[in-house]
């Protein structure tokens, strides 16, 4: 029987599985912590670190995606290794629940550097995004400091969301906002329950990094969970906000606009947010002008 006609471990399969297997040793050996990885649904997330303090948990995790190779090390500049992505993976990265990094691993020296990704480090390109991973930011046990700190900060997603409740507080005097334990079971997707006189209202928000566009998809998964809640708490009227992070961002596609007309139970509104500093969420009017004030 020829070697052809016997299964083959992919060169790429190789590559991810030695990634995973140096970022494991680099965990548990250097930093002292415990490394998970991710089954083989993974949707871009390769693994997650748990922070120990006296091997004891702190109930906090990193997010990690692993990249070994010498593809992944040959494009370089001053500063470090030049990491290329899609649109896809950054939307999905920026907003996940967990800070997430981007680790690249060199197969034959065993050594490490990671970047956080989030839109402070991330520059666009004609094919995607980009960003640099730094030369000085080795992955060993050196890097436990720099770590700690990056777990313990809230994700620009979190920021928001308590940049709108406050938001919506003062744009609809009088609303009363469920808390979680007054949230019904099934109640899902929309961060918040809310009650005008006596209508129920389901409140939700859009979020897309750097200045990905928000698309028709997305309002579709809105209208999805809304009806999903409505079955759930009766609650029939939406309020949907586009949190944008650049001017060209918030203004809406004219097709996604159209969309959103055809559906008289949803109204939305269009958001200025910014994470970096302080939280910074106001409303834009139809003439792209900050509101700052409701009367």
């Amino acid at each position: 029987m020829s070697d052809s006609a016997l299964p083959q471990y992919s060169e790429e399969a190789f590559l991810g599985d030695m990634g995973k297997r140096i970022v494991d040793g680099i965990v548990h050996d250097q930093l002292g912590w415990l490394f998970r990885p991710t089954g083989p649904n993974d949707l871009g997330i390769d693994g997650q670190i748990e922070i120990l303090r006296d091997r004891r948990s702190q109930g906090r995790l990193i997010a990690v995606q692993i990249k070994c190779g010498h593809s992944y090390l040959k494009t370089t500049v001053d500063e470090g290794y030049v990491y290329y992505g899609d649109v896809t993976h950054l939307n999905y990265w920026t907003s996940f629940s967990l800070p997430v990094l981007v680790i690249l691993c060199n197969p034959d020296t065993r050594e490490a550097y990671w970047a956080q990704v989030c839109p402070a480090n991330i520059q666009h390109t004609e094919m995607g995004w980009k960003t640099i991973v730094p030369f000085i930011q080795r992955f060993d046990g050196n890097a436990k400091p720099h770590l700690d700190i990056l777990e313990k900060a809230p994700q620009a997603r979190d920021l928001i969301e308590l940049g709108l409740y406050r938001l919506v507080i003062e744009k609809f005097p009088g609303i009363k906002i469920a808390q979680v334990f007054e949230e019904p079971e099934d109640y899902h997707w929309f961060p918040y329950l809310g009650k005008i006189g006596e209508e129920l209202v389901q409140i939700a928000f859009l979020y897309r990094p750097v200045e990905a566009c928000f698309t028709i998809a997305d309002v579709e998964e809105v209208l999805h969970w809304a009806d999903h809640n409505k079955k759930v708490c009766g609650a029939n009227r939406v309020f949907l906000f586009f949190c944008a992070v650049r001017d060209s961002q918030a203004k809406l596609d004219r097709q996604v606009v159209e969309f959103l007309r055809a559906y008289p139970q949803l109204t939305w509104f269009r958001l200025m947010c910014s994470t970096e500093g302080h939280v910074s969420v106001y409303e834009l009017d139809e003439a792209d002008q900050p509101v700052w004030y409701y009367p």
